[in-house]
């Protein structure tokens, strides 16, 4: 029989549990780093800011909505490039607000220019269109998947 008294759980021989307590004074700030998982997650994703992002783009998804705006000039690019073999950039999508990105790898790395550009809220995490993986600029790795019953498994790109 247990009863429940004043917040503490006893049991019927009057013991009481424990709570575990982790010490942080006693960890490294990467230890507690992993067991928190990425500090940007709470602040950089809005849906409904992503829905809005999208549907009001000019441009279709996955392409980047910069280089749409300069494809005249990326053009002539490609015409004085025609010996090299020509990169494919990968767009990720800012979970924040929807804006559509190249990749860190292209010539323009217009992701990352996103990310960095000052504003009052996080634009830290970014979805690739082509992977399906969440990238956080700020802590500079993949954000892990999501584990549990009701996690779609995604091939890694």
């Amino acid at each position: 029989m247990r009863v429940k008294e004043g917040g503490s759980t006893t049991s019927e021989m009057g013991k009481k549990k424990k709570n575990k307590v982790t010490d942080y004074h006693n960890t490294s700030d990467e230890e507690t780093q992993k067991s928190k998982g990425c500090p940007h997650k709470d602040n950089s994703v809005n849906f409904s800011g992503v829905k809005k992002g999208i549907k009001n783009c000019a441009h279709p998804l996955g392409t980047c909505s910069l280089c749409q705006s300069s494809s005249k000039k990326s053009a002539a690019a490609v015409e004085d490039d025609s010996n090299e073999s020509p990169y494919e950039p990968t767009v990720w999508i800012c979970l924040q607000c929807g804006s559509q990105g190249c990749d860190r790898n292209s010539k323009e790395k217009h992701a990352l220019s996103h990310v960095e550009a000052p504003r009052s809220q996080s634009h830290a995490l970014a979805l690739s269109l082509a992977t399906w993986q969440v990238w956080c600029y700020k802590c500079d790795e993949r954000y892990p998947r999501a584990v549990g019953r009701n996690s779609q498994s995604v091939p890694n790109g």
